[in-house]
């Protein structure tokens, strides 16, 4: 029997692969186990339930359950804690779930961007990722990378109409065609050089503003992620930008 299995079955899931093992005596020792014991919280949750409204109506003291009882789940999870290879899958597990949450809870922000009226905001407030125009404005969004944020930006471009309505199905590839400049965090992407375009005057001194309010005065350029101070990007031609920023 592997850890993972039998963590996912005190975790709450039925089957988590235990089934696979239907003749083993110790498979079904630790189901038999953990049902009575769920069982038994269940019916203990549901007395302490009667006795605190039983004391509340009668404005008695509310009745403190035994030492014993209290300290069952500590030291059932003391148990399974015990082992390195159970405490790591435990941890993974709680980690997965805490990204499942951010991610939704990113995705409902994300819903309710899209119901506001766009506007461009300062990108010197940190946003984890943009789109920053030739004529200086940026559109940021908080998220993870997998909400897909420049998209959903993009798409929210679109819906403004800062995008023809004929690019509909490709709207981040216009931005890049259109020489708009990909941020997310540090890291500075930007295809217009394939277009025949470079970074303007007004694009130039906002990365150097973010550069050096945000990222302690340093950015990345590029695919190869070069490393250089906003200092020198804003003392660089434009040209000489293209070749870092490709």
């Amino acid at each position: 029997m592997r850890y993972p299995e039998l963590i996912s079955y005190l975790s709450g899931d039925k089957d988590a692969g235990l089934l696979d093992y239907p003749r083993s005596n110790v498979v079904e020792e630790i189901k038999g186990t953990v049902e009575g014991a769920n069982n038994f919280f269940v019916k203990v949750s549901e007395v302490y339930e009667v006795i605190v409204w039983m004391c509340d109506a009668l404005n008695m003291s509310r009745v403190i359950l035994p030492d014993p009882i209290l300290s069952m789940h500590t030291i059932l999870d003391s148990l399974m804690c015990s082992d390195p290879e159970v405490e790591a899958s435990i941890r993974k597990q709680d980690f997965q779930r805490q990204r499942l949450s951010e991610f939704m809870e990113n995705e409902m922000k994300i819903e309710e961007y899209h119901k506001t009226e766009l506007e461009p905001v300062e990108i010197t407030e940190g946003y984890d990722a943009g789109w920053l125009s030739p004529d200086g404005d940026f559109y940021g969004l908080n998220g993870s990378t997998e909400n897909l944020l420049h998209l959903n930006i993009a798409e929210r471009l679109l819906a403004s109409k800062k995008i023809p309505v004929k690019e509909m199905r490709n709207p981040d590839r216009w931005l890049e065609e259109n020489g708009w400049v990909k941020v997310h965090h540090d890291w500075i992407l930007f295809s217009g050089s394939f277009y025949g375009k470079t970074l303007t005057e007004a694009q130039i001194e906002k990365l150097y503003r973010y550069g050096q309010v945000c990222h302690r005065g340093v950015l990345r350029l590029g695919t190869a992620q070069t490393q250089i101070t906003a200092v020198r990007l804003r003392a660089t031609e434009p040209l000489m930008l293209n070749k870092l920023l490709n």
